[in-house]
Order: C-alpha cells, then sequence, then structure tokens
C-alpha cells in the first residue's frame, strides 16, 4: 500500500518530476512494472490511476476474491466472455450485441472464464488489447486494471497483451 509515501519518478520515468501519492490502494510493484513498460511517461497518469483502484470486493465458494475495481465486481464468477472497453481511465462494460467489434483507437479488457465441472473450480484468461491508434493513456489504463482483474481474481488468470 502507497499512502502519503513520495515516489522518485525516476522510479516510473521522469526523472525531472515527481508524484505524490495521497489516495489509499492495493498499487503494487507489478501495476508499476505495467506502467514502466506499457505507459511511458507514467508520472501524471499513475495519480490519475491510484484513484481507479478501488477497495470492493464479494466472495464466491469458487473465486477468491480481492479488492478490485467496482466494474469487475462479480467478474470471473461464470463461464463466458465479459469484455470492458477503457474510457476515461475507467473499464466501462461493452454490449454484447458489439463483441467482436474493436475499433483501433480504443483499448478493452476482455475476461474468459470457464468453470471446471468436475471441481466446480473456476479458470481465467485475461486480454488486454490495445488499438494501433490508442492513447499510452488508455494503453497503461487496460494494463494497470488488467492487473487489477488478475489481483481480484486471486492471481489465478492467466494475462495475454494483444495488439
Amino acid at each position: 500500500y502507497l499512502r502519503g509515501q513520495r515516489l522518485a519518478a525516476s522510479d516510473l520515468s521522469q526523472p525531472q518530476s515527481s508524484a505524490v501519492v495521497s489516495h489509499t490502494s492495493h498499487f503494487t510493484s507489478r501495476h508499476i512494472m505495467y506502467m514502466w513498460r506499457y505507459a511511458r511517461p507514467a508520472t501524471a497518469l499513475l495519480a490519475a490511476l491510484l484513484c481507479l483502484c478501488s477497495v470492493t470486493g464479494g466472495h464466491s465458494a469458487s473465486v477468491a476474491r480481492r479488492a478490485m475495481h467496482p466494474a469487475f465486481k462479480n467478474a470471473g464468477t461464470q463461464d463466458g466472455l465479459k469484455i470492458w472497453r477503457i474510457e476515461s481511465f475507467e473499464p466501462v462494460a461493452y454490449p454484447e450485441k458489439d463483441y467482436g467489434k474493436f475499433y483501433s483507437g480504443d483499448s478493452y479488457i476482455v475476461l474468459f472464464t470457464k468453470k471446471d465441472k468436475k471441481t466446480n473450480n473456476f479458470s481465467w484468461d485475461i486480454h488486454f488489447w490495445l488499438g494501433n491508434q490508442t492513447s499510452q493513456d488508455e494503453a497503461g489504463a487496460a494494463a494497470i486494471l488488467s492487473v487489477d482483474l488478475d489481483d481480484g481474481l486471486g492471481g489465478g488468470p492467466v494475462q495475454h497483451r494483444e495488439v
């Protein structure tokens, strides 16, 4: 947890400035790794994304849940596909009628959930799809929110980056 700590921007990619984190979240080193890899420069984006990492949750007999973004509240609890489009750093549920339509200027998170009929346990694949004209901000948000979803599902999903 980072609360009121001063982060050196050199940790993120901008040696000439720094970011002050004043919001409690479950922002982890995995989030920073994704920011570093997919969304340089990240200092301004980091502060905005920290505000996204809300603490919510739920429990299911077969899904070990941790805190994650409210948009992912029931994610991974039933077989099938679920898609979110990143809009203003937020995952927004994508209408099922539009599944299969991806736009080059956008970023998406796709969750495929499969339930094992014998063990009653779930397995997941998370794909974050980055359009070739998507902004660095949206790409970074998709990457971090994918980690958030993964963490919320107990670290069990396999993540895939799609471009």
